[in-house]
């Protein structure tokens, strides 16, 4: 089944647009409206009090993965973002860029002349630290990573006395920064 056209302010709204049809993983908080960086600080509160409370033991692993806008395979961001509903045009206008752009250095004694970019000897990935579209691309990869841990990972579960409420929780992170739990 082909995805549905999207007009180029869908494109740009589209992050919020997953997000709300629920196809963003819930314990993505990072390049999503909304979702503020303070709300994991209080979730990293509230599983360690419940451990507390409850005596059970937890384990947690915080993971950074540094420069990782810098890291990201065009292929990957490409499938991620076919994945997500952003249309085949606007990928490609994105790897093609990507793959013929030409990168100077700003030193201290100002711009050269001189200029890199990609070639199959030295292969340039990612979109680059301060990069646009950088935090919806890692949003989306992240996501599926998310997705995958879950499916074999236990989490954690945090339930009412009576086991009326419960809730779990395996992954969360805001952009590269995450947590397991």
């Amino acid at each position: 089944m082909r995805p549905k056209l999207r007009t180029r302010l869908q494109v740009e709204g589209s992050n919020t647009q997953s997000k709300e049809e629920g196809t963003i993983n819930k314990g993505q908080y990072g390049g999503c409206p909304g979702r503020e960086p303070t709300a994991l600080t209080l979730i990293e509160e509230l599983h360690i009090d419940y451990s507390i409370l409850t005596r059970e033991q937890i384990v947690q692993f915080d993971n950074d993965v540094s420069s990782c806008y810098d890291r990201i395979l065009v292929a990957i961001s490409s499938l991620a973002s076919r994945k997500f509903g952003i249309h085949k045009d606007v990928v490609m206008v994105h790897a093609k860029t990507l793959k013929e752009a030409k990168f100077k250095l700003n030193t201290y004694k100002g711009v050269p002349e001189s200029w890199y970019s990609h070639c199959t000897a030295f292969p340039i990935h990612g979109t680059g630290q301060g990069s646009g579209n950088a935090p919806v691309i890692w949003c989306f990869i992240s996501s599926i990573l998310f997705d995958c841990h879950n499916q074999k990972a236990h989490g954690i579960v945090f339930s009412s006395p009576d086991r009326q409420v419960v809730a779990r929780m395996s992954m969360v992170g805001f952009v590269d920064d995450s947590t397991t739990i």
